[in-house]
Formats: structure tokens, C-alpha cells, sequence
């Protein structure tokens, strides 16, 4: 498609950095190529057993494994949003 850019948007609601990761796989062999947008981490922070550490590690071990394994040119990982209901 010259000129023409697609945009595909997908999530899973109440999912953890491990859960998208692994429902991800077919969609991101199927649509993205170019830049994957990663906006996750929320549900993992509210999760007392997984440290924020734990969680940026997820996070930076699911982006190169797009990088390196998934055939993705660029991630840009987003901020994690804080949650109203008070969790770290």
C-alpha cells in the first residue's frame, strides 16, 4: 500500500505484561512491523507480589523479544498510568 499507513489497535482489559505478551504473538506476527505501542503495566503494579522493578524488567524483556525474535523495527513503551484506585 503506497501512501497508505494501517493503524491496528488491540488490548485485553485486566491483562498483566505476561498475558499480552503471550495473546500478542499472532497479532503482532500478522499487523506490526514497523512500531509496536505498549501501554501496560497499571495491572501488574496493583499486584502487592511484583515490584516495579519486576515489572520494568517485563516490560523490557517483552520489548526486545518484538525487537529481536518478532520481526518488529521499533517499541516505544509508554508511561504507566497511574491508577485512580490508589495502587503504587
Amino acid at each position: 500500500m503506497v501512501g497508505r499507513k494501517v493503524v491496528k489497535l488491540w488490548g485485553w482489559s485486566g491483562a498483566h505484561v505476561s498475558t499480552v505478551q503471550q495473546r500478542s504473538v499472532d497479532t503482532v506476527r500478522r499487523w506490526a512491523r514497523a512500531v509496536v505501542v505498549l501501554q501496560v503495566g497499571s495491572n501488574d503494579l496493583c499486584d502487592a507480589a511484583r515490584s516495579p522493578e519486576l515489572v520494568v524488567q517485563d516490560l523490557l524483556d517483552y520489548a526486545s523479544d518484538l525487537v529481536e525474535h518478532r520481526g518488529v523495527n521499533k517499541v516505544v513503551v509508554c508511561q504507566i498510568l497511574r491508577r485512580e484506585n490508589g495502587c503504587r
